[in-house]
């Protein structure tokens, strides 16, 4: 079956030099989204990618949206859910995926959201590579519906199974550690590695829904560390 799309004024503004970033829903919507999906897919020629997302609530609201424009562009989708960066570039390492999208603003305030792309490669997508051009190409043109599926996936042992080949874990069994995960998505992988180290962890903000009444979310900014400091 044929579509149109919907015309959309896409910002310019939101490609950035390594990433896509933007206020939700005044920079990126869902038509947004979807149409970074399917410009993401047809760039690369990808069959098969990996998408998670950050715990913001928008980057939550717009994840279903990329993960259809991608799905109809004719990508088969393995679902990381709410997972790190990190986490999502090893998983299309080790799975010799065709790329990867993260759903996430970093550390932007609340009210963002972006996307951090990669090739097969690993290497980071942004202003120059392409995409920004296309999405305003398939812009109001006709698409074909093409069902593809989505597999959700945990990638937590993998990942763990991979760091301790290259880590001698059982030099650091023991320490105490303070973990501030400004309850970010990386309190998920954290969770999984910390207690396997036998190690005492003190959590900091690792609540999910929690929006970051603590501190800001930059850690480079000295305010934003001294809770943990403490």
């Amino acid at each position: 079956m044929t579509k149109l799309i919907k015309k959309t004024k896409i910002n310019k503004n939101i490609f950035r030099e390594y990433d896509i970033r933007g206020k939700y829903p005044e920079e990126i919507d869902s038509q947004t989204a979807y149409l970074l999906g399917r410009s993401f897919v047809l760039s690369q020629k990808a069959k098969t990618i990996a998408v998670a997302r950050d715990r913001r609530i928008e980057s939550e609201k717009i994840y279903p949206d990329f993960i259809r424009g991608a799905k109809e562009a004719g990508a088969k989708i393995l679902d990381l859910g709410i997972n790190s960066t990190p986490a999502l570039f090893f998983t299309v390492g080790i799975k010799n995926l065709d790329g990867g999208v993260s759903i996430t603003a970093s550390h932007n305030p609340n009210g963002y959201t972006g996307l951090k792309m990669c090739d097969k490669n690993g290497t980071l997508l942004g202003l120059n590579t392409g995409i920004k051009k296309l999405i305003t190409e398939i812009d109001n043109k006709t698409k074909k519906s093409i069902k593809k599926e989505i597999n959700k996936i945990d990638i937590n042992k993998e990942y763990w199974e991979f760091a301790n080949k290259i880590i001698d874990t059982k030099k650091i069994k023991g320490f105490k550690i303070v973990l501030d995960a400004s309850n970010g998505s990386g309190a998920r992988l954290a969770d999984y590695f910390f207690v396997r180290l036998h190690s005492k962890i003190t959590k900091m903000n690792f609540r999910l829904g929690d929006q970051f009444e603590d501190h800001g979310l930059n850690p480079m900014l000295a305010e934003n560390r001294k809770l943990a400091k403490e």
